[in-house]
């Protein structure tokens, strides 16, 4: 009987044995059609598995794929989604037994992710079946686990058809933890965001529908010798989640960093220069807000506020102040700047500098700024230029379609002069343009002449002391025109142009 037995037991232990071990030498690779069609009926789009798929349920359940690849939205410009050369799956035991999922590991290997939003308006990321598993999952966070997803030399890449802009992320090395899906999460990692390695970290607090959750994100940039970073919450919103806190970024080139945030060309003048910037934000994924900014260019300071409106046609608003100015270190690169001695001597005469850099400041890149505009009013109460101040300079304008709007650009000049401008000013592929209106007052015109760089030969002192001045301003990259002129010089009345 006890031979009977233990004849039994072993041959269960047997069986359990190749229960467990079966799946290894099975040929997982017939069943491939069936889980093609599950993931197919799951996101609606055709998948396809080139590589080997294998199985194994000890010492721990293990899923590997290989040549893995999602298709694309119909219309899209890449013909996948998600291409993955590997992935590889573990899953621990003693969760399962208990009615949980804890994934010990999910290696995705070379995943090649391409992100779009087709010229309808389509998203291609939006899989409404995977949307609904999510949503059942969702009401249960807590029975999935995440101990570690890494992954290894994975790229990401994002065009939006409407603006023509293409963004990508490449050399992408990785590892993320979760807790439940719901978090909390840590993720540490590395990748090149537009040429440069770009080092981060991001941790949350677990996300919750009825209450804010803690959220730090902090990015460095080796090679610019600059950071950025964002502490404050996560709350859930009717327009989605809420993101408050306050945000701090500094490097040693301005201009280096614009293009990470797509803004390449967009500013050039002062944009070599080490900058700081910090502000309390607030926003979600139709608005956002900067308050108390505090943005420290070079030597200069500034103080202010912005406002965005996303869409279609992003509205953008920037307000800044400051108390004093040194234009001399923004020009200093474009050979405009430099000191200007006391009033000429008769018989000399010299020539002002061209301002490229000014005038390049008025391109903007592309895709983005065609579709937006932005509302800019910057005041500064005194600035260095030339060895003399400039006081109350103020720029009222608004930037839409390429064409900046200047309501109003107004400074007050050595010599008692005041200056205002308003008109627009273009940036077209021929070069940057001006056409407005312009008013010049004076009271001492040889002043104001000594400063710019120019001289009246061998005059008489009395002559050439104040002038007023009203025309409509037209320049270019080669000429410069005063139209429907009405002018007084001294005492002489001028018309014409």
């Amino acid at each position: 009987m006890n031979k009977l037995i233990f004849g039994l037991f072993g041959l269960f232990l047997i069986a359990i044995a190749g229960a467990l071990v079966g799946p290894s030498f099975f040929d997982w690779n017939t069943q491939k059609g069936r889980l093609v069609a599950e993931v197919e009926a799951l996101t609606g789009r055709s998948m396809t598995i080139e590589g080997d798929v294998r199985l194994a349920l000890l010492p721990r359940p293990t899923f590997t794929a290989a040549e893995v690849r999602l298709a694309n939205v119909p219309g899209g410009s890449a013909d996948a989604l998600l291409e993955l050369e590997a992935l590889r799956l573990r899953i621990a035991w003693l969760p399962l037994l208990q009615g949980r999922v804890r994934l010990d590991s999910l290696e995705l290997v070379e995943p090649r992710l391409h992100l779009e939003i087709l010229a309808d308006g389509r998203r291609n990321w939006e899989l409404q079946g995977l949307d609904r598993a999510g949503s059942e999952i969702a009401e249960t966070p807590e029975r999935v686990a995440i101990r570690s997803v890494v992954v290894r030399g994975g790229s990401v890449s994002f065009r939006d058809a409407a603006s023509g802009s293409e963004r990508r992320i490449e050399a992408l090395n990785a590892e993320i933890a979760a807790a439940a899906l719901n978090g909390p999460f840590e993720a540490r990692g590395e990748a090149v965001v537009e040429g440069r390695r770009t080092v981060f970290e991001v941790d949350t607090a677990a996300l919750r529908p009825d209450r804010a959750a803690r959220a730090k994100v902090a990015l460095e940039l080796p090679e610019l010798r600059g950071s950025a970073g964002f502490a404050g919450s996560l709350t859930p919103g009717e327009s989605g989640t809420v993101l408050r806190g306050r945000v701090d970024a500094r490097g040693e080139d301005l201009g280096a960093f614009l293009p990470l945030a797509g803004l390449e060309g967009l500013v050039t003048v002062g944009a070599g220069r080490p900058f700081a910037v910090k502000a309390a934000v607030e926003g979600d994924r139709t608005a956002a807000s900067a308050s108390e900014v505090d943005l420290t260019l070079g030597e200069a300071r500034f103080s202010g506020q912005a406002q965005a409106a996303f869409g279609p046609s992003p509205e953008i608003g920037l307000t800044l102040r400051a108390t004093r100015l040194d234009l001399n270190a923004f020009f200093a690169d474009t050979g405009a700047g430099g000191e200007a001695g006391a009033e000429p001597s008769a018989g000399t005469e010299t020539t002002a500098a061209p301002q490229a850099g000014a005038a390049e400041a008025l391109s903007t890149g592309p895709g983005f700024w065609d579709r937006a505009s932005a509302a800019l009013d910057i005041a500064v109460d005194a600035a260095d230029y030339r060895g003399q101040a400039v006081r109350d300079l103020r720029l009222e304008a608004r930037l839409a379609g390429g064409v900046l709007e200047v309501g109003r650009a107004a400074a007050l000049l050595p010599g008692r002069a005041a200056l205002d401008f308003s008109g627009r000013a273009t940036a077209a592929p021929t070069g940057p343009g001006l056409d407005g209106r312009i008013t010049l007052r004076a009271d001492n015109l040889r002043r104001l002449a000594a400063w710019l760089g120019y001289g009246f030969g061998g005059l008489p002192g009395d002559r050439l002391r104040r002038l007023a001045l009203d025309g409509r301003l037209v320049a270019g990259p080669e000429k410069l025109e005063l139209r429907d002129l009405e002018a007084e010089l001294d005492r002489t009345k001028l018309t014409g142009g």
